[in-house]
């Protein structure tokens, strides 16, 4: 089955709606990235990578409106 843009999304979420935290929001994306990789949508794992990326140093991490406006742009809403 394909993990959806729209899944990944209400993940993502529900992550930032417990608080914004770099680290747990990368390691939980990269732990999505470990489970669901091979039935990612085409246009899902540049967006994981992104977020997984964000653990890497501060010239990779997105701002809390960064990560919102990005949620609403894969899940279309």
């Amino acid at each position: 089955m394909t993990y959806t843009a729209k899944q990944f999304a209400l993940g993502l979420r529900n992550q930032l709606d417990m608080g914004y935290d770099v680290k747990r929001i990368a390691d939980w994306a990269h732990g999505e990235y470990l489970c669901h990789g091979r039935s990612f949508a085409p246009e899902v794992q540049s967006v994981v990578m992104k977020i997984v990326a964000m653990d890497e140093g501060p010239q990779f991490e997105l701002s809390e409106e960064d990560i919102r406006r990005l949620i609403a742009d894969i899940s279309g809403s």
